[in-house]
């Protein structure tokens, strides 16, 4: 330990060895620092005394400033490296130097300082470690015995003060030896500073111009002329009229060697001389005079801005103090300008860059002038000029003398240009596909700075199977009201004058064009959006598969409920087993499964729900199925969100708080009404996926004579293009020969979808429809027949033969036009068959349920008169449990109709199931030989049966109207325009959407001609004025057709789907719309008309969007379409055995109480007849 001792010794000296030696060298460097600055400063004063030839107080002062900046470099690069070595301030201490040797040698960094500071504490630890204190040191002094302490040394300054010192000691010697006469004497008075040393004067001065005259503001120079050696300084002397003192101004020699004084703008007369010091004496020239005079001035400048016309901006008037101009292209400046004195001429001169030519030095402008002449009277001048470009203008003047305005104020002018219209099509954004109207709403946003001259559509056929795509775009004219710089245009574009056919495809975009008249009109257009017409078949596939897919998840619904009704089951039957005991955590852990499994499924059945909402729209909006069939798709879509009812999200809340509360007999209730909750779940799923089936087989009904329809009318269509076209032409030859081909592969799709409509019918079990309606049907198609006829026009129209394809063209469009009025026939049939089951099974269910009101009468009657111990009392609830067991079949055959109809209720449903609760209870009671309670419960079924039994005859009434047609349904028979009987949507069986589209393309049509006939103006004529008239009387009955368009269809909607909302707002269009027409009446039609009327267009169009949303709301209140009969006591289900053997122990379990032997005897008797009946 005493080794390491000496070695810790020798390294701490070394340490502070390498703090000595820093200490020595910036003690060295600030001393060499200190040297450089005494010999440059005296070098300094050396060469500035030998050009000055200074006297005494010039020496002293040089001298002074030498030991003055000795003294300063001596103090801040001497002292403190002195105050350092010294140990007085700012010296490291050997931990310091430590550090910054470990900062230099990464593998030291602070070892050796941690080592120096822990091995003093060896002697007196004071809690540290001597073995790791003697470990620290050993292992830093293996590392750092052979490195060079010395290297955190700075040594460069000391190189550089070195190098500097000898370069100027060596200058000043070298100097002082070259230039001894010069330098040598120098150094020599200066070092008898004291001592006077005067030259005789080596010079002589002069000055120019002695006596001058210039204009006022001019520039002038003033020389002082020196002849001779050079004096050190030149002074000039001047003093402005009304001036008592001179001014004294040191010049400095120019570049060629002269004194010069220039004054940028003499404002009035001076005197001046030139003057300059010989050591102490002063040496002046002779006194200069220049006197100034005025020149005319602009005093004032008023101007006006006049815009382009198409602007319809009011001019700006502008004065001297912001004469800057900012104006759009072709803008017309008018300046008047007032000029101080009588001038001879004057000038606009505008300034502009022309162009710059770019180098390594700078960048040379070209500049263009143009000056516009001033028109003089007296004092007042004026002149006018067009902004064309950006550049700066000022105002000159002269007067007689030739004189002008100095420095005139140049005004910038900012040349805008008129901004390009901005555009942007809001509906549609992307690519679209319409419906069968071919009308495709189109929103549009545009705006400009000043003004919109035009909007254009432009369209080409991109993509056809009949014809070849079109190479240009061809475009017409949109209408619009020109009232603003930003509006919004709506325009209805319809696509039936453009002959599209299904399958093709447009591409479309619009155009803005501005009004800009001075460097024309400026274009912008929006993105190009592709429109296709889908074909029928496509549409309906496309539903088809949706409605698989719905079909599909509705049976893994269905199932997975079995499954959840499995766990259920079993879970209950763990409660049962531990009655005193709480649930375990697998007991919660599995009903809190079960709740989140049955939360999934009413998720499901929604986003199903929303599917076939979905997929019902797209048929309704191309038409392809009746009003009747949307209306039972939209209640099929609510009997589906229904699944998801509140009753069974509140047994779900309940069960989880049970939970919470580990409360068993809680939870084991709420499992049993969830039980029943989910039981009314699966049945709603049975019930859905039954009535899909027969609603499918409607909708494939109305597919299948649209699309015949369809077909018919283009077979039709094509015989008249063939008739019209040359024979000859190839490209006619083609596009007839495709579009026939296309008929026929529809054909085959058509065949295919018949005998899809077969099988359905097959599985619904409707033979009587399929043998007979269906048939028949499928004979008047003669689908083979029907394709040759085809086949055999396709293959003359290829061939050129157009007169012998045009028969077999006619006889197919006949066999179409035939089945298509075979399925409307089957349509009417399948809804009348339907309605005739539906009225017959509630008829007799209405039958029987007066039949057992009566009996239920008779029962309370009897029952009330007994009393207690009466041994008729045992007689009297065997009818009653026959009277609960005929209700229960009622009961399921209006639950069978259910599942096929939506005339049962949920009101018939409810009144029914408490009817077979208070049975129930009625048996139970008189069980129990509660008389009192028993006939109350008998007299509150029999009033349950009574409303039932109400309701029941009130449909089947309404029922019965609607099949004689006498009911205002919208599935009954309307007056439509389609073959038939027009049934479905009134006028021609569209939808609600396509008929707002339609009324919006008539209110176009109407806004168009407006426009084009207040753009004409008023006639010159009488025969002109009278045609204005006939065309105004014209405008208000399309407004007044518009009109009754829109107010028969909001009686429509408020005859079978009332809706306060749309049929408010439809009623505000109306009385617009005849607001509108009685204007045009009185002849007071006004620019606020055609606004009235592209107000009246949009909320058309945003009604045409929003329909369907309404349609489709996702608040119904609608009732129908529930599970009515869920609430049937299955405890007491006498259609199966295992309910039958549970009525009876029930009936047992009381019998034991209260029952004689005999009483227990007859009840065992009937439900064993029960039960061999049933076998």
């Amino acid at each position: 330990m005493k080794t390491d001792r000496i070695n810790f010794s020798e390294l701490v000296d070394k340490v502070k060895s390498v703090r000595r030696l820093e200490s020595s060298v910036l003690l060295l460097t600030g001393l060499l620092s200190t040297l450089i600055v005494a010999f440059a400063v005296l070098f300094l004063i050396t060469v500035v005394e030998s050009i000055a030839h200074g006297s005494v107080m010039f020496r002293t002062t040089l001298v002074t400033v030498f030991v003055g900046l000795t003294a300063a470099a001596a103090f801040w690069y001497l002292f403190p490296s002195v105050l350092r070595a010294l140990g007085i301030r700012n010296n490291p201490s050997e931990y310091d130097i430590a550090l910054r040797i470990g900062e230099y040698y990464p593998q030291v960094k602070d070892n050796l300082c941690n080592a120096m500071q822990l091995v003093p504490l060896i002697d007196n630890p004071r809690g540290a470690s001597p073995e790791l204190a003697l470990a620290a040191y050993s292992n830093v002094s293996n590392i750092v015995k052979d490195l060079d302490f010395t290297v955190v040394i700075d040594k460069n300054k000391l190189k550089r003060a070195g190098i500097l010192f000898f370069a100027i000691a060596s200058v000043f010697i070298a100097s002082l030896t070259i230039f001894s006469t010069t330098l040598g004497e120098s150094l020599f008075r200066i070092s008898k500073f004291s001592t006077s040393f005067l030259p005789p004067v080596p010079f002589t001065l002069d000055i120019e111009p002695k006596d001058d005259t210039i204009l006022r503001s001019q520039a002038v120079e003033i020389k002082v002329i020196v002849k001779g050696e050079m004096p050190d300084k030149i002074y000039l002397n001047l003093r402005e009229d009304l001036q008592s003192n001179f001014d004294k101004i040191e010049l400095k020699p120019n570049e060629i060697g002269e004194y010069v004084y220039a004054i940028n703008s003499l404002k009035s007369s001076i005197t001046f001389y030139g003057s300059t010091e010989w050591f102490s004496e002063e040496i002046v020239t002779e006194t200069g005079k220049i006197n100034v005079v005025d020149k005319p001035i602009v005093r004032s400048i008023n101007g006006r801005l006049i815009y382009p016309s198409y602007t319809n901006t009011a001019p700006r008037y502008f004065d001297e103090k912001n004469g800057d101009l900012s104006a759009l292209l072709g803008s017309k400046v008018e300046i008047t300008v007032f000029s101080s004195k009588p001038v001879v001429e004057g000038n606009i001169v505008f300034v502009t860059a022309n162009s710059s030519i770019v180098t390594n030095e700078a960048t040379d402008v070209k500049l263009d002038t143009t000056k516009y002449a001033l028109s003089i009277s007296g004092q007042q001048l004026n002149s006018s000029f067009r902004i064309n470009r950006s550049g700066y203008y000022f105002v000159e003047v002269f007067d007689e003398d030739g004189n002008t305005n100095e420095e005139p104020i140049n005004y910038s002018v900012i040349a805008l240009t008129d901004e390009y219209p901005r555009i942007s099509m809001v509906e549609p954004e992307f690519d679209v596909q319409i419906n069968t109207n071919a009308l495709l709403p189109i929103k549009t946003l545009i705006s400009d700075d000043y003004g919109i001259s035009t909007l254009k559509l432009y369209y080409r056929l991109a993509q056809s199977p009949y014809a070849a795509p079109d190479e240009k775009f061809t475009s017409f004219d949109v209408s619009f009201v020109k009232d603003r710089l930003d509006l919004e245009v709506n325009y209805v574009w319809d696509l039936n004058k453009l002959g599209i056919m299904p399958d093709d495809i447009f591409e479309f975009y619009l155009e803005v064009a501005d009004n800009d008249i001075v460097s024309g009109p400026k274009k912008s257009k929006t993105q190009t959006v592709s429109v296709r017409l889908p074909s029928l078949s496509e549409v309906q596939k496309d539903a088809e598969l949706a409605q698989e897919y719905i079909e599909k998840n509705l049976e893994k619904l269905l199932k997975e409920t079995l499954e959840i009704k499995r766990d259920l089951e079993d879970l209950n039957r763990e409660l049962a087993k531990n009655k005193n005991k709480e649930p375990d955590w697998q007991q919660k852990k599995k009903t809190e499964d079960l709740s989140k499994r049955q939360n999934e499924l009413r998720k499901e059945m929604n986003k199903l729900s929303d599917d076939l909402e979905q997929t019902t729209q797209k048929m309704e909006n191309n038409n392809l199925i009746s009003q009747e069939t949307l209306d039972k798709f939209k209640e099929l879509q609510n009997l589906m969100k229904q699944v998801d009812s509140p009753e069974l999200r509140r047994m779900q809340q309940k069960m989880q708080d049970a939970l919470k509360n580990m409360d068993q007999e809680a939870m084991k209730k709420a499992l049993e009404q969830f039980k029943f909750d989910e039981e009314q779940f699966r049945k709603n799923i049975e019930r859905t996926m039954k009535i899909l089936k027969r609603i499918q087989a409607e909708q494939k009904t109305d597919a299948l004579r649209k699309k015949a329809e369809d077909l018919a009318q283009r077979q039709e269509q094509l015989s008249a293009d063939t008739e019209k076209s040359d024979p000859k032409n190839q490209q006619a030859q083609d596009e007839l020969s495709k579009r026939q081909e296309k008929l026929e592969s529809e054909l085959d799709q058509l065949e295919k979808d018949l005998n899809s409509l077969d099988d359905l019918l097959s599985e619904l079990g409707e033979e009587q429809l399929k043998e007979n309606d269906l048939q028949q049907a499928k004979e008047d198609l003669n689908a083979q027949e029907t394709k040759s006829e085809m086949d055999k026009s396709e293959k003359s129209l290829k061939s050129g033969d157009f007169k012998k394809s045009q028969p077999s063209q006619k006889k197919a469009a006949e066999n179409l036009k035939k089945f298509a009025k075979k399925m409307d026939e089957m349509k009417e049939n399948m809804k009348q068959q339907g309605m005739e089951q539906a009225i017959k099974q509630m008829q007799k269910s209405l039958e029987d349920m007066i039949e057992l009101s009566k009996n239920q009468q008779s029962v309370r009657n009897n029952t009330s008169k007994s009393d207690f111990n009466s041994t008729q009392l045992p007689k009297q609830a065997q009818q009653q449990a026959e009277l609960f067991e005929s209700l229960a079949n009622v009961a399921k055959a209006m639950a069978e109709l259910s599942e096929k109809s939506f005339a049962v209720t949920p009101e018939m449903g409810m009144d029914v199931t408490n009817a077979l609760s208070e049975m129930r209870s009625a048996v139970e009671n008189m069980a129990d030989r509660n008389i009192r309670g028993a006939n109350q419960a008998q007299n509150n079924a029999m009033g349950s049966m009574n409303k039932a039994a109400s309701q029941m005859q009130d449909m089947v009434q309404t029922m019965k109207d609607q099949q004689n047609g006498s009911c205002n349904n919208p599935g009954g028979e309307g007056e439509g325009e389609g073959e038939g009987k027009g049934q479905g949507q009134g006028s021609g069986g569209m939808g609600m959407s396509q008929k707002m589209q339609e009324i919006a393309a008539q209110q176009q049509a109407v806004n168009q001609a407006m426009q084009k006939m207040m753009e004409g103006g008023s006639g010159q004529g009488g025969r002109v004025q009278m045609q204005k008239q006939a065309e105004m009387r014209r405008l208000a009955d399309k407004q007044g057709q518009a009109q009754k368009s829109l107010e028969e269809l909001a009686e429509e909607q408020k005859q079978f789907a009332p809706n306060k909302e749309k049929l408010g707002e439809l009623n505000r269009i109306a009385k617009d719309m005849e607001e509108i027409m009685n204007d045009i009446n009185s002849g007071n039609v006004t620019p606020e008309t055609l606004k009235k009327q592209e107000r009246i267009l949009s909320r058309l169009l945003d009604e045409s969007k929003s329909v369907h949303d309404r349609d489709y709301e996702k608040q119904r209140k609608a009732d129908s379409g529930q599970n009515i009969f869920g609430d049937n006591p299955n405890d007491l289900d006498l259609s199966t055995q295992e309910g039958r053997k549970e009525l009876m122990r029930q009936l047992l379990e009381r019998s034991s109480k209260s029952f004689s032997k005999d009483y227990e005897n007859l009840i065992r008797a009937y439900f064993n007849n029960l039960e061999k009946n049933n076998q």
